[in-house]
């Protein structure tokens, strides 16, 4: 019995040789393949490595179609324009606006500083009715 447990040591000794000299040439295969940049084993700049080691790991090219993603442009349609018929106040009076002189509209301009001066100066105009008109 004593016989075969030696002979069994021996055996789970020398596969454990064959193992180890196997992983040390794998090693040094590894280390002659990813050498350091400057031939030092310890650079800071770390290892070449050939890039046919990832050769089928990583993903050199990407396609990336959004086409389906973008609304069709919508046509834009004008209505023609007739003949502007623009009427010029007459001396008789229908205005309803009476002429005003350019040097007071720019004295009451000077006055606008802030944005309620504007609502101020707008009377009965909806400006947010405006605004959002304009925006849209």
């Amino acid at each position: 019995m004593e016989a075969q447990l030696l002979t069994a040591a021996l055996a789970f000794s020398q596969i454990g040789d064959i193992l180890r000299s196997r992983a040390e040439v794998l090693l040094q295969d590894t280390r002659d393949g990813l050498r350091p940049a400057v031939g030092d084993r310890n650079s800071l700049l770390g290892p070449i490595i050939s890039t046919d080691l990832f050769a089928g790991l990583v993903r050199t090219t990407m396609h990336l179609d959004l086409d389906d993603l973008i609304e069709p442009e919508t046509p834009q349609t004008f209505k023609p324009h007739g003949p502007h018929q623009f009427s010029y106040p007459n001396q008789e009076g229908d205005s309803v606006v009476p002429p005003v002189e350019k040097a007071n509209v720019l004295a009451v301009l000077d006055e606008v500083t802030s944005l309620e001066d504007v609502h101020k100066l707008a009377g009965d105009e909806n400006v947010e009715k405006w605004q959002s008109a304009i925006a849209n």
